[in-house]
């Protein structure tokens, strides 16, 4: 490898670190308590696997409204069809972790599995 590719590497690697300080800003300050909580132990605990394609996927998700991103963590609605794709409700295990530490008592993973259900009865 040479030092030019090392250093191209390096760049991207920064603009990458930049991007997941970014998204962890954004969404431990959303402005509703409950998607803080959700969205904020979500992305402290899987931003840093994250790779370029999946952090620009998590960058649109949360373009979405609170309110919307609430119904669809909650499984008071079904996400929109847009949002579909066969891996993205198996992706997120790492949420869990926020169940044990949040203050309100929300549950993310029984809104998980509510909502898997919820998919599987559509198809």
């Amino acid at each position: 490898m040479s030092h030019q590719d090392i250093a191209a590497n390096s760049i991207l690697l920064d603009e990458l670190e930049l991007r997941r300080r970014r998204l962890l800003f954004r969404c431990w300050h959303r402005g509703t308590q409950e998607i803080d909580l959700i969205l904020g132990s979500f992305a402290t605990s899987s931003l840093n696997a994250f790779d370029g394609d999946r952090i620009e996927q998590f960058e649109g998700l949360l373009d979405c409204p609170d309110i919307d991103l609430f119904d669809w963590i909650t499984a008071r609605t079904a996400p929109p069809d847009l949002l579909e794709d066969p891996f993205r409700l198996h992706r997120c295990h790492t949420i869990m972790n926020c169940t044990n530490t949040c203050p309100k008592g929300l549950n993310p993973a029984r809104a998980i599995g509510e909502t898997k259900r919820m998919m599987n009865e559509r198809d």
